[in-house]
């Protein structure tokens, strides 16, 4: 009886722990001095630390771009880097202090890092823009993800969030967008 207990018991700890290696990912928590050096480069970022298992080989960071709700461009400025170290970070930018408002994605962890820089296309003016990003709530990634959203809006138009929903399911709350002049969808997936 003793021994079915211990076994039992032995047997409940290794799924315990096998259930904890799932890749993992939140918003990173900057330091006030880290935040005032992004301030001074960029107007937005959205900085992601993330942690994974030995499954995955590489990192494709894209972005799609959306004209009032509708896709018009897809898989624009794909970033892709080969995993060196299971712990790293993911940065999504927008900046306007150039004349030209210009995005960027990197990916940095210790034994490797990239970045692309793109110039956001879109005709027409451009007043109010938004950026929702992921909180992660589920503190987990698994294959594909939606990170980030910049978010144009017309003149006339209203500046709301996008809800937490449109990260987790992208494909049926893709109907927010529609309330956008303009949309940058940023995503990224794991590769094994």
């Amino acid at each position: 009886m003793l021994k079915k207990m211990v076994a039992m018991i032995t047997f409940c700890f290794l799924i315990a722990c096998t259930d904890n290696e799932q890749n993992s990912i939140e918003p990173s928590q900057l330091t006030n001095r880290e935040q005032l050096i992004i301030n001074a480069l960029s107007d937005n970022v959205s900085v992601f630390d993330y942690q994974l298992t030995e499954d995955y080989q590489e990192i494709e960071l894209w972005v799609d771009r959306y004209e009032n709700g509708e896709l018009v461009e897809e898989r624009m400025n794909v970033l892709s880097s080969h995993i060196e170290n299971r712990e790293g970070s993911i940065l999504f930018s927008m900046s306007e202090l150039a004349y030209t408002p210009t995005g960027a994605m990197a990916m940095i962890d210790e034994g490797s890092s990239g970045s692309v820089t793109f110039e956001l296309t879109g005709e027409g003016e451009r007043e109010d823009y938004l950026i929702s990003q992921n909180t992660f709530p589920q503190e987990t990634w698994n294959e594909q993800a939606v990170f980030a959203v910049l978010a144009y809006v017309d003149q006339e138009g209203a500046v709301s969030g996008i809800n937490q929903s449109f990260f987790t399911e992208p494909d049926q709350h893709i109907g927010v967008l529609q309330g956008y002049q303009e949309a940058y969808v940023f995503r990224g997936k794991l590769i094994k």
